[in-house]
């Protein structure tokens, strides 16, 4: 009991002296008391492990890390957070806890997220269920609603880390005059190729290697997604020689936020025997009769590639054909 105090005590003053969140960016420290553990833990890895990317490998979005209530005090100020209750079995510890939200968690609604309460740029949820089946039936129903919340944060603290960086206008200016396409390059990028004949233009960076490409072709009648699988790896083969579009993991989806089409898939460096993912947008311009395939590659041998992808779609989410 006197623990709860003293962590409740932090927390409130904690409020007054905010800083910014900190830990990796796709972490989620999951908090539960050890008795609930034991019925949750296995729930929490299956639900939020089951959503990600093949990078090739399968990468979830969110690192899942469980923690007991001891460890609240060490990990409060992270990005993300999730606070995990059941009612049965009793324990004195997450039950206690989270009595302090009980205007936000009731019968009807035993989920809650809330936004910068112990540090700016931070998300933290909360889930009160009665039981361990209870605590499933809530995921769910909720689990994509929960994961969305924590998504949106990450890709607002990527995109903000991102727009600091100063900018490569030579390449902006380049893209721009070559393409009409504005698109906002940091300074990490350097030109790799440039090909007038067949309209391509290849920027990249250093480890972790990223690379962007632009490539323009005439709008093909129909605009299906197998047409546009086609005519991408075709674009590769002619432009990109070392790069081997692979047959595994592709899929094809619409942006909302931008409604664009999209490829998603996996690449590989054929001299290097090396590669990752990829993920390229589709830019249809029917009064000027092209499209515009703006991909992103990902070589990150090894190690996790997801943020990296996510920070590519960024940055071609938030380019702009100046004549569209």
């Amino acid at each position: 009991m006197q623990k709860i105090l003293i962590i409740l005590a932090l927390l409130t003053f904690s409020c007054e002296l905010k800083k910014e969140a900190v830990g990796v960016a796709n972490d989620l420290i999951v908090f539960t008391s050890t008795e609930d553990r034991i019925f949750t833990s296995k729930l929490i890895d299956n639900y939020f492990n089951s959503k990600g990317r093949y990078c090739p490998q399968f990468e979830p979005y969110l690192n899942v890390k469980i923690k007991t209530f001891n460890d609240l005090e060490e990990f409060y100020k992270h990005r993300n957070l999730l606070f995990l209750s059941l009612e049965t079995p009793v324990d004195t510890t997450l039950d206690k806890f989270l009595t302090k939200f009980n205007h936000v968690i009731e019968s009807k609604k035993p989920v809650f997220v809330s936004r910068d309460l112990y540090a700016y740029n931070q998300v933290v949820s909360g889930i009160k269920a009665k039981d361990p089946i209870h605590f499933e039936t809530i995921l769910d129903t909720n689990l994509n609603w929960i994961h969305n919340q924590y998504l949106k944060q990450i890709e607002y603290n990527i995109w903000k880390k991102e727009v600091k960086k100063n900018k490569n206008y030579e390449l902006i200016d380049l893209a721009k005059n070559w393409f009409d396409l504005e698109i906002p390059i940091s300074m990490d990028y350097i030109k790799v190729k440039k090909d007038s004949l067949n309209n391509f233009l290849w920027i990249g960076r250093v480890f972790p290697y990223r690379w962007i490409t632009i490539h323009e072709i005439d709008l093909p009648n129909k605009t299906n997604p197998e047409i546009y699988w086609d005519k991408f790896d075709s674009l590769i083969v002619n432009t990109m020689k070392n790069v081997e579009i692979s047959n595994h993991y592709r899929d094809h989806h619409i942006n909302q936020k931008i409604n664009k089409k999209v490829l998603t898939g996996v690449y590989g460096q054929i001299e290097a025997n090396t590669g990752g993912p990829f993920v390229s947008y589709i830019f249809e311009n029917k009064s000027k009769k092209k499209v515009y395939f703006l991909t992103g590659y990902v070589n990150n041998p090894g190690k996790s590639k997801i943020l990296m992808v996510k920070e590519l779609e960024l940055i071609l989410e938030h380019s702009n054909f100046i004549t569209f």
